[in-house]
């Protein structure tokens, strides 16, 4: 795989780019679709794999997730990140809507991986 951006990806990162220049207040709600798309993990994987980036949080590795199959990874991924983003944004949203408005800004909200 050529480290070089697909031109699929490379369409959708202008298109996202215009619409946030283009309309500054709008806010990207719903980006779980996009990010767990086949095509931009793949390419994501490539580029971290690449660099011989380090295991995440989960502790896993290159080695584990190629025993396992890339591909099948990737199905595994894309189903385990799209049931948990549904329930992760639900909670950030929750969390925003409870902070005070000043605390807000200096306070950094991840979603959590329950």
């Amino acid at each position: 795989m050529s480290l070089e951006t697909p031109i699929k990806i490379r369409m959708l990162q202008r298109k996202l780019y215009q619409k946030a220049k283009g309309e500054p207040h709008y806010r990207f709600y719903l980006l779980y679709d996009k990010m767990y798309r086949e095509d931009i993990l793949a390419h994501a994987y490539a580029l971290v794999k690449s660099n011989q980036g380090a295991p995440g949080v989960d502790g896993q590795t290159f080695w584990g997730i190629e025993t396992l199959g890339l591909e099948e990874w990737l199905v595994r991924f894309d189903s385990d990140q799209a049931t948990s983003s549904t329930q992760s944004a639900s909670t950030t949203v929750d969390r925003l809507t409870s902070l005070r408005p000043e605390k807000i800004a200096s306070r950094p909200v991840a979603p959590s991986h329950s």
